[in-house]
């Protein structure tokens, strides 16, 4: 039998203190529920029934109150059931983070017969993702529906009991439905506030005597105005020493280089760390520049971080040569409000600091008078006055409210599997771990089994697949024709936290054939000329067999994206051509447009424009999370009517309008031409200084290099504005320009590697060495080894007799071992030149000769 509680209103919580109560939301104020059929009516058989009537006349507030009669049998020794059910629309939720109470009206108008067997119930299913089963929670209280004592304002804490595995629900707070029960599911196990589907008010009976077969029970209660109050604080976590928070995208802007998650790099090891380069004086032509990085996601209410006085909290490591303050911000689409962190109250010098700022302290910034914390949206870190030399600030838990850091890895993915399908693709498919949720997947492929993600030869093709895909697509890509390729896969698991899983792996290769596809050509356009004249190109391409990057929608090579339509190839197409030699990249665009604007809109990207994004080194490995510089640069070039320039990467142009190694003009009909003899050294040395004032590495070209590469070819029509954009990429969706991992990729000429790599898995090295090359001197490549005797970074760079940088052979993180590099010197002049290692505190240099 039930216990008769006591504190029947302990519940009640009506001395809050008014500053809490004062945020309220309605739930259902049930003037008219029954009207709009907004509950579903669930009984558990036999005469079980509900009968909902909407009531003008007994009401606590609005212009009505929802009447229930219920009719509960005695169908089991255990009880049954009555109850409503109300969910959200498909596809949407109920935020109910920032609340830590519940309240509704509730008036009993005919007692129960037997009140000790009757509770009342409220259910709450949380879904984290569409994917996720739902799962619900049950508050329960035993005397609320006893008695006839007119309108109760009953209040309900919505908090989440701890919960040991064997508990049952009752009036101190929301716990998972019991186990015991059977027919509930279950996602993460935590009651997610903000992802809240549906919600139940039951009308329960806990039980019945068999032995006295009592009949069934009914009920008539009222129901008024439920709604959720009080203050309570979200947690709100940017990054957590291990990723970014799975629901933002990240980027930076103004005078921001880039901004990216590096491993290791935080306060403590096993800890990671945001890594912010800028270089605020560089902007605008050496004046002060505004930049920061901002962190946008959807919209989120907030508000009880605010009344209950939180505190936004960061660890960062800024060096002294930032002579600046420093900005937090939070957007709520409208206004901004920012606090600052100045210098002189904590002396920037290259320690890792904790800054703390309590909400309550922000001020407004700009035009707006107002921001709604119930609506944050964007929250950014800005470079306050833009003063500040070149320089590297790091970042690591960013955070307020009281978040759960979770440190526990996932277990590897399970039932990993690749087929190969006759479309060039081979799909990749796994068994998500059903106990996470926000959870990521990444898959990697090499030519040999996959032990380590990180070792050579091993190339990421998908990353962040959301959790509940189960799914990716290798896309399959040779140089120039078709060919036979076999590849192993792997894919780890990252949580919601960034703990990544150990590695799961294929141990059979799928073979299967690549589509071959144009690449850049590795040679000189005789007596290039820019004057619209392609014949350079087309004589240079015909003679080697190439072809041109071809951008069609009729083809199947070119993309428009969302919004921004390309009807047809006359309306938008292009065929790109590509060389480069050891000094100059060559660039063509032979461009079908049916109508060019010849309009110089203030805006670049709005007129009738190629963009190129391409990345000069050899790319495998991970993706770049943000442009490369140094040695692996990502550069992203527009091809104006008047000049070629670095789009958002630097003030100067990389040709000017009176340069003649630059032409922009229209076809006598139906689009135009566009090229350019634009110098690698230039390339180098014209874009923005890196952090620490350093330029990119000229580019040396070497047949079998895999380069990333994407285009967007803007169009303008009679409007005046850019109406359409058609992309080389798939993936590009007008996002190419802030994120590398949408690009796509060719190679340099016909081979489709440039060097081998090869482990020796001689765990048992006990010292550094670099081995003299071998062959010396070497006539056009050498194999070059290594040993390192523990994990690590690892960089091996060749160098000429000026000490100018002319290849990157190593560059990224090795297991201990020896290892077996071949260079490849067949696009170098004879001569001596330097190859250096670089591992922990280990350094040395050999000397190697090339002869020609």
């Amino acid at each position: 039998m039930k216990k008769h509680f006591l504190h029947l209103f302990v519940l009640l919580l009506i001395s809050l203190p008014t500053v809490l109560r004062a945020q309220t939301y309605v739930i259902d104020n049930f003037d008219s529920s029954a009207k709009d059929s907004l509950y579903q009516i669930s009984v558990e058989g036999g005469i079980s029934k509900i009968v909902l009537t909407d009531d003008a006349t007994d009401k606590k507030e609005g212009s009505g109150s929802l009447k229930v009669n219920a009719t509960i049998d005695a169908l089991h020794q255990w009880g049954s059931f009555a109850q409503l059910i109300r969910t959200a629309p498909k596809d949407t939720y109920w935020d109910w983070s920032s609340s830590d109470s519940l309240s509704i009206w509730i008036k009993v108008t005919k007692a129960p017969t037997h009140p000790e067997w009757m509770v009342f119930r409220i259910h709450i299913g949380d879904q984290p993702t569409p994917q996720d089963p739902k799962e619900e929670y049950v508050f329960e209280h035993a005397t609320i529906l006893d008695t006839l004592t007119g309108w109760v304002n009953f209040k309900v804490p919505l908090t989440e009991r701890v919960q040991t595995g064997t508990d049952i629900p009752n009036d101190q707070g929301f716990i998972l439905a019991p186990t015991s029960w059977g027919g509930f599911q279950y996602n993460n196990r935590k009651l997610d506030r903000d992802k809240i589907v549906s919600y139940n008010i039951g009308i329960i009976t806990s039980g019945w005597d068999a032995a006295a077969n009592l009949p069934a029970d009914s009920l008539e209660v009222s129901f008024d105005n439920f709604t959720r109050f009080g203050t309570r604080k979200v947690p709100f976590v940017v990054f957590n020493g291990k990723a970014v928070n799975s629901e933002m995208s990240m980027g930076a802007w103004g005078n921001s280089t880039s901004v990216a998650v590096v491993k290791g790099a935080g306060s403590v090891a096993g800890k990671n760390a945001l890594k912010w380069t800028l270089d605020p004086q560089s902007w605008d032509g050496g004046k002060t520049g505004w930049c920061g990085i901002y962190f946008d996601f959807p919209a989120k209410n907030m508000g009880g971080n605010w009344k209950a006085v939180d505190t936004m909290k960061l660890r960062a490591k800024i060096p002294a040569e930032y002579n600046d303050d420093l900005r937090i911000q939070f957007g709520d689409g409208t206004g901004n409000i920012k606090y600052v962190f100045k210098k002189a109250d904590y002396n920037w010098d290259g320690t890792w600091k904790t800054l703390k700022m309590p909400l309550q302290g922000g001020a407004h910034d700009g035009s707006a008078t107002t921001f709604d914390s119930t609506k944050v949206n964007k929250f950014e870190i800005i470079d306050e006055i833009g003063t500040a030399k070149p320089c590297t600030i790091y970042l690591e838990d960013v955070w307020m409210g009281s978040p759960e850091f979770d440190v526990i890895a996932p277990v590897p993915p399970a039932g990993l599997q690749a087929t190969a399908s006759s479309d060039f693709t081979n799909l990749i498919a796994w068994t998500d771990d059903e106990g996470e949720s926000g959870a990521t997947y990444d898959v990697y492929s090499s030519k040999s089994p996959i032990t380590d993600v990180n070792a050579s030869g091993v190339d990421q093709v998908a990353f962040k697949i959301p959790q509940g895909t189960g799914t990716a697509t290798h896309v399959l890509r040779t140089p120039k024709a078709d060919g036979t390729v076999s590849y192993y896969y792997a894919v780890t698991c990252t949580d919601a936290a960034g703990n990544t899983s150990d590695v799961s792996s294929t141990s059979v290769a799928t073979s299967n054939t690549a589509k071959g596809v144009p690449t850049i050509l590795l040679g000189t356009p005789a007596n290039f000329k820019a004057d619209g004249n392609l014949s350079e190109f087309t004589s240079l391409y015909s003679s080697k067999d190439y072809k041109p990057i071809s951008i069609k929608k009729s083809e199947g090579t070119g993309f428009a994206v969302a919004n921004m339509p390309i009807t047809d190839d006359n309306d938008c197409s292009a065929l790109l051509y590509l060389a480069v030699d050891n000094q100059n990249l060559y660039v063509a665009f032979d461009v079908t447009d049916d109508y060019v604007d010849g309009t110089t809109a203030a805006n670049t990207y709005e007129r009738d424009c190629p963009d190129l994004y391409i990345g000069l080194y050899n790319f495998h490995g991970l993706y770049h999370s943000a442009y490369g510089r140094g040695a692996t640069p990502d550069y992203h070039i527009r091809f104006n009517q008047n000049k070629a320039f670095f789009d958002g990467q630097a003030l100067d142009s990389l040709i000017g309008p009176s340069e003649s190694s630059y032409y922009w003009g229209e076809k006598t009909s139906n689009g135009y031409i566009v090229e350019a003899k634009i110098p690698l050294a230039d390339m180098a040395t014209k874009r923005n200084k890196g952090y620490n004032g350093d330029l990119d590495s000229v580019f040396v070209p070497v047949e079998g290099m895999r380069i990333p590469i994407d285009v967007s070819l803007n169009d303008a029509d009679a409007t005046g504005i850019r109406e359409g954009i058609l992309t080389y990429s798939p993936k590009n969706e007008d996002k190419s320009y802030q994120d590398v991992t949408r690009w796509t990729y060719t190679w340099i000429g016909d081979k489709d590697e440039v060097s081998g790599v090869e482990e020796n898995n001689n765990v048992n090295v006990k010292t550094y060495s670099l081995s003299q090359n071998y062959p010396n001197p070497f006539n056009p490549s050498t194999a070059i080894r290594y040993s390192i005797p523990k994990a690590g970074m690892v960089t091996l760079k060749v160098f000429n007799i000026l000490g100018k940088e002319v290849a990157t052979l190593v560059h990224g993180e090795k297991a201990q071992g020896s290892y077996e590099v071949r260079f490849d010197a067949s696009q170098l002049a004879s001569g001596i030149y330097f190859y250096q290692l670089e591992s922990g505190s280990f350094r040395q240099v050999n000397k190697m000769l090339l002869l020609k």
